[in-house]
């Protein structure tokens, strides 16, 4: 079960909804593929096919460090030999790596104003 968040800034208007943590189709892969750049599916589709086990994806929500934005970062944890890896999401604006997990007081990508982030229900 993952948490539906709001975003608000009440500076400039600017407002997202973000859907963290995880459902119950999120260990099916051709679904955990959509949420990665084209570079990382490719990964993906090559870590399965040497074995990789318990795929599942979570997201956090995070600023990017690069542009500002604010988004759910997918991340696709999976065995492999038995040990414990990560492929980590790109940000959705600018394709940065370069993601800080937030709770609050996040800049404003627009205004650079304080941003509220509230729970706002959840989601399966």
């Amino acid at each position: 079960m993952g948490v539906v968040y709001r975003a608000e800034c009440k500076n400039c208007g600017y407002s997202k909804r973000l859907f963290a943590g995880g459902g119950r189709n999120d260990c099916m892969t051709p679904k955990i593929g959509r949420e990665l750049s084209e570079e990382k599916q490719a990964l993906l589709k090559e870590i399965i096919s040497n074995g990789a086990k318990r795929v599942i994806i979570n997201r956090i929500i995070c600023a990017c460090k690069d542009c500002g934005e604010i988004y759910a970062l997918p991340i696709v944890s999976y065995t492999l030999d038995g040990e414990q890896h990560e492929l980590k999401g790109d940000c959705p604006k600018c394709s940065s790596e370069n993601a800080e997990a937030v709770e609050n007081n996040v800049p404003c990508p627009i205004c650079n104003a304080e941003i509220t982030l509230t729970q706002a229900g959840l989601w399966d």
